[in-house]
């Protein structure tokens, strides 16, 4: 799940992109496991759950529901230009596999 508040979220996102940066092998790995298990799929979850949201904002007319969904889903595209920046072949390849689904 997202958190509602903004700066939890980021700081959230802060600590856990330090810990794929640490020169700790056994933190660095066990964290890139994570990301594999379960933060690429609800990065991709969330951003199929963004588009619907849109589309059935446009649909109902609502400017505000469209508004918060444009906005998780430029948070969720931030967060994976961040994992993306961090130029681990773990985390790229990873990335790769969506093109798959």
């Amino acid at each position: 799940a997202t958190h509602k508040d903004h700066m939890v979220r980021t700081s959230a996102r802060t600590a856990y992109l330090c810990l794929l940066r640490l020169e700790n092998d056994q933190v660095r790995n066990a964290t890139i496991e994570v990301t594999h298990a379960q933060e690429i799929p609800r990065l991709t979850d969330s951003l199929r759950a963004s588009w619907a949201s849109m589309t059935l904002a446009v649909q109902r007319g609502e400017r505000d529901s469209f508004r918060a969904a444009l906005e998780l889903e430029e948070d969720t595209l931030a967060h994976i230009g961040e994992l993306l920046q961090l130029r681990m072949p773990e985390l790229t390849e990873a990335c790769d596999l969506w093109d798959s689904e």
